[in-house]
Parts: structure tokens; C-alpha cells; sequence
């Protein structure tokens, strides 16, 4: 028998005490745009193939500005029906 190796794109994105699960949806509205991204390999990664290891700085990546990113990002859990502002999410393991 044997066990499936897990990949690194299974990895799940780690920020401070929250996880994400490894195909988790992101998604932001800036200035009348949609902006997505995706959990792979244990980070977020946007739209535009850009990687980030915190939140922030991936909605900084988009606004060109300072950004808390808990408060621009919202997620899709792998097996949610909607999306919920990831400050909500924060301080769990998903």
C-alpha cells in the first residue's frame, strides 16, 4: 500500500495563527476591478502569478498603497458557498 506524499501544492497558507487550505478562493474589489488569487504551495497567489505570504501584501500589491490586507481580501473556503471578509476567518485553522 501507499500513502499518498502530500505536495507542495497541497500545503496550506500559514499566516500568524490562521490557516487557509491549499485551493482556497480569494477574491478583492479595488476602484471597480475584481482581483483573485488562490492558495498553492503555501502562499497566495494573485491573478497575475505574483506570490505572498501575508495578506497585506498582496492587497498592497494591488493598491500600490498601505492596505491591511485582513480587511480587503475576502475567501472561499474549498467546499464553502460564499465568501467571507478573511478578518473573520482570522485565528483559526481552516
Amino acid at each position: 500500500k501507499s500513502a499518498k506524499q502530500p505536495t507542495v501544492k497541497d500545503k496550506p497558507w500559514r499566516v500568524s495563527n490562521t490557516s487557509f487550505p491549499s485551493g482556497s478562493e480569494f477574491l478583492a474589489d479595488y476602484k471597480g476591478k475584481s482581483y483573485s488569487g488562490i492558495v498553492a504551495g503555501g502562499c497566495l497567489e494573485t491573478s497575475d502569478g505574483s506570490k505572498f505570504t501575508t495578506p497585506s501584501a498582496a492587497a498592497i500589491h494591488i493598491t500600490g498603497s498601505n492596505t491591511n490586507g485582513w480587511r480587503f481580501w475576502k475567501c472561499k473556503l474549498p467546499g464553502a458557498s460564499q465568501f467571507v471578509l478573511i478578518e473573520r476567518l482570522r485565528g483559526k485553522e481552516h
